[in-house]
């Protein structure tokens, strides 16, 4: 995903959500840094011990996290790239980039930086990794879109605006302010987002779910032995909820079915514009494949910048690729 002008997206994020709900404003059509023509890019490889978790946090990227029954490490590929009105200027700003991380109390840190501050210059760093099945994962980015593929492990995933979809989650808590969220879970699920359709599929019998969007439509799919309540609503849209012996009940603005109660597994599904659909099946909860994201992999073959990889840190300590 190239995004030239995220910081404008941040601060704009109230503005451009309406902007995507149907209101026009002039101001998400600020052009600042779409100038910027020339880009130069190199990509680092890491090889890390593994960990409990992992953390990534980005600012302007894509980020694919696979996780492999065969790894028995963590591998990194991260493409940065600097933007720049010259291809001095983005080669300049490509080399002011650095990768770091840190390892504390079993979790892994990954992050990137740039030496005037993040507002400072265009750029974008793009990850690709791979860890171990069962991995917990908390992914925090502000521009770009998230696939986390066959986790088998809980996660936390917050974008500003991108996509989201994950596969194989245990427990998850996914947000978005403007994306699309697809999420595949064996245990609690609490997905939103503000502007985007949710897509959500749990296996779970006992816990209580939550799947809201402001603008979009909503659709959850339950095991068919599922026996708890929902509550599903909408304020513009249509509801409408499938059990396993295939019998349909549909309703405008609220639907309740079955038990409410504080001891009962339950589903909240709503949306304030979009239709809501929850369906009780066992059928393949993937949906569809996982997305072809602007990451690293075979076709850009992973170099140094300035320096070789760093060595794994000792614990608390950065480790800086310049």
């Amino acid at each position: 995903m190239i995004v030239a002008a995220y910081p404008v997206w941040t601060r704009l994020m109230p503005v451009c959500s309406l902007a995507l709900a149907g209101v026009t404003m002039g101001a998400c059509s600020y052009n600042g840094w779409n100038d910027l023509d020339f880009e130069a890019s190199s990509v680092v490889s890491m090889d890390i011990e593994p960990h409990d978790a992992l953390r990534l946090e980005g600012e302007v990227g894509d980020m694919r996290i696979e996780a492999s029954p065969d790894a028995r490490r963590i591998t990194v590929l991260a493409e940065m790239v600097g933007k720049g009105e010259t291809q001095a200027e983005a080669d300049m700003r490509l080399k002011e980039l650095a990768c770091t991380r840190t390892s504390a109390d079993g979790q892994l840190t990954l992050a990137h930086a740039h030496p005037e501050g993040e507002d400072a210059y265009p750029y974008e760093v793009n990850w690709s990794l791979t860890v171990p099945v069962g991995t917990r994962i908390e992914v925090l980015n502000d521009v770009g879109d998230v696939a986390l593929i066959d986790v088998g492990a809980p996660v936390d995933v917050t974008t500003d605006v991108g996509d989201i979809w994950i596969s194989g989650a245990t427990d998850a808590l996914v947000r978005s302010d403007v994306g699309d969220i697809a999420l595949q879970a064996t245990g609690a699920v609490d997905a939103a987002s503000e502007v985007g359709d949710v897509r959500v599929a749990t296996t779970d019998l006992k816990a209580k779910h939550t799947v809201t969007s402001d603008v979009g439509d909503v659709r959850v799919h339950v095991a068919e032995a599922w026996q708890g309540g929902i509550a599903a609503s909408t304020d513009v849209g249509d509801l409408r909820v499938t059990h396993a012996d295939g019998k349909v009940v549909r309703a405008e603005d609220s639907l309740i079915v079955g038990p409410q109660d504080e001891a009962s597994p339950t589903l909240s599904a709503r949306t304030d514009v979009g239709d809501v659909v929850v369906v009780h099946t066992d059928a393949d909860a993937r949906w569809g494949e996982a997305p072809e994201l602007d990451v690293p992999g075979a076709e850009k073959e992973p170099v140094s910048v300035g320096q070789q990889p760093a060595t794994e840190p000792a614990p608390e300590q950065a480790a800086s690729i310049d």
